[in-house]
Formats: structure tokens, sequence, C-alpha cells
């Protein structure tokens, strides 16, 4: 009985944490500055319109304001998978 309650617990634990978001925000004097766990920095100026898309418990700035995590918007993404013909193109020109 208590071997099945403690697996119990241990699982509702586990659902918990899954479900929490990988982000935090922190509001500054004339800014909004989100740290990804693991990843990007963001900033949001109080002034400005835009906003955070959540997916997969990270936050992006919707930069089109789409409502919808567009590549170019993905931090995760490298540049080659946004646009590879442009990424090889400035590539070439740097060289």
């Amino acid at each position: 009985m208590k071997k099945s309650i403690i697996a119990i617990l241990a699982f509702n634990s586990i659902i918990l944490l899954s479900c929490q978001p990988k982000w935090e925000k922190a509001n500054k004097e004339d800014f909004i500055l989100v740290q990804n766990s693991g990843g990007k920095q963001l900033g949001l100026s109080l002034n400005s319109d835009l906003k955070l898309i959540i997916q997969n418990r990270f936050a992006f700035k919707d930069l089109n304001k789409n409502n919808k995590l567009d590549k170019y918007e993905d931090w995760r993404l490298s540049p080659w998978k946004i646009t590879p013909r442009r990424y090889l193109e400035l590539q070439l020109a740097l060289a």
C-alpha cells in the first residue's frame, strides 16, 4: 500500500514538473526581461505592443504579431534551418 502511494505521488510530481514553464519573467524599470531555461534571453519594452508566444513551455517574441511561432522567431533553430538559401548567400558573401 505504501509503495503504491509513493508511486502515485512520484508520478504526480513528474506530471506537475513537466507542465511548468521553462522561462521566467522579470520586470525591470522600463522593460521586461524573459530568461528561457537553457535558451535565449529576451527583452521587451514596456512601450512595445509585442506579445510573447509560449510553445513547448518556452517563450518567444511574436515579431509579426500573427499569434503563431514562425521559423525566424524560433531562437532554437539555426540560421540554416530558417532560410538555407539566404544563409548560404551570406556565408559566400562574407568569404
